[in-house]
């Protein structure tokens, strides 16, 4: 007696299964797509589609993006197939079915990287590989990634490059706060990279664009102290009495000293720089007096008290914050883009100056970053990040992918 589908498919999904051409299917989480890639698969094993003929699960490849994933899939098209031959009943078919049964392990259901991976170890002359290679997994592959950012940035910073001291100095190379370190961002941006298909140089080329856009620029920042400078001359000149009156004196007082302060203020200054405008800020009148309203009012579009982390807000403060961003980006992109080719050109001289060693010391040394890389991690978050080959004949996923 034939038994019914556990799961009964709409007309859309079961369209999706038993069309015999090529399928992009868009859905959304818990919308079955695994079910209807499942069930696909043995429609193609059992010769459902119109015109196809059965095919055995050594010519079914099925990827994922995780293991897990993978091993769901696996175990749902063996459940799917053997619902299928409970409902067979073409015995020539049916035998057909059994026999897929059992050899459903030939079937290539596995990760992106993993089925690369196999197909590198299948051509290891054509891939340039030592066939005997190992595929790091993603916690080896994260430490690698770090391992090798450290020593760049460390070897920039003794060497005085400018963009990676100034990227140390903000972010510096580990932190206890939710913050991202230098080594974080550049790892973070690799991966992104990498991701999009490009090389390393493309986030220095696309960081120095944008830096070139800026410099071409008008300085915002010296354009917004001018007209703040004009703002506060004035409002120092408004007759007023009272409380606003005493204010407007206290405020004469310090813009003696701080009027060429913030005149000189302009897209390079440095944080310290800043400082007079919150000293200016601590001075200022309130607004509530109709005969300063106005400019205060003014005055604060330019420079105001702000939620950030900096405490300031307003036109001139986010000017600046622009172009320091920028100039962060790019000192950013310039460590990203040595530490690629580094990591590369590392890899290889790494795997030809290590011929001697056994698996077992390659183990080891891992195992020695792993608990080193644990230890300095402590208290913050580890952004996994493949974007290095491993010296010891180890390779990443992105790079099988690459490959």
């Amino acid at each position: 007696m034939s038994a019914e589908p556990r799961i009964q498919l709409s007309a859309e999904q079961q369209a999706a299964v038993s069309r015999p051409v090529n399928l992009i299917v868009r859905a959304g989480a818990g919308s079955g797509k695994t079910e209807v890639l499942a069930r696909r698969c043995v429609a193609l094993i059992a010769g459902d589609l119109a015109d196809g003929a059965p095919l055995d699960p050594a010519q079914i490849a099925a990827l994922t993006f995780t293991e897990k994933a993978a091993l769901d899939m696996r175990g749902r098209i063996a459940a799917v197939l053997a619902e299928r031959i409970a409902l067979e009943g073409d015995a020539e078919r049916r035998t057909h079915l059994v026999r897929a049964e059992r050899t459903i392990g030939l079937a290539r259901i596995s990760t992106i990287h993993a089925f690369c991976a196999r197909l590198l170890r299948e051509n290891p002359i054509a891939a340039g590989l030592d066939p005997d290679f190992e595929v790091l997994d993603e916690y080896e592959s994260a430490i690698f990634a770090e391992r090798v950012c450290r020593e760049v940035v460390v070897k920039e910073v003794a060497a005085k490059n400018a963009a990676a001291l100034q990227l140390v100095r903000a972010r510096r190379m580990d932190d206890d706060t939710p913050r991202e370190t230098a080594l974080e961002i550049i790892q973070r941006m690799l991966v992104e990279a990498r991701r999009r298909g490009y090389a390393p140089a493309w986030i220095v080329e696309l960081t120095e664009r944008r830096d070139k856009a800026l410099a071409a620029e008008e300085d915002r920042v010296a354009a917004a102290a001018k007209t703040l400078v004009e703002l506060i001359d004035k409002l120092l000149r408004t007759p007023a009495s009272g409380k606003t009156g005493e204010a407007l004196e206290e405020l004469a007082r310090l813009w003696i000293d701080a009027r060429s302060r913030v005149l000189a203020l302009d897209r390079w200054a440095e944080p310290r720089a800043v400082e007079v405008l919150r000293t200016i800020l601590g001075a200022m009148p309130s607004a509530q007096s109709k005969a300063v309203m106005e400019t205060v009012n003014a005055i604060r579009g330019i420079v105001k008290p702000g939620t950030t982390n900096y405490g300031l807000s307003g036109a001139l403060i986010g000017a600046w914050g622009e172009y320091r961003a920028a100039a962060g980006r790019v000192s950013s992109g310039d460590a990203g883009g040595r530490v690629g080719p580094s990591d590369r050109q590392g890899g290889r001289g790494d795997r030809e100056g290590a011929t001697g060693k056994s698996r077992s010391d390659v183990r080891r040394s891992f195992d020695r970053d792993a608990r080193s890389a644990s230890g300095e991690s402590r208290g913050r978050r580890s952004l996994s990040a493949r974007v290095a080959r491993d010296p010891d004949r180890r390779i990443s996923g992105h790079e099988c992918a690459a490959r």
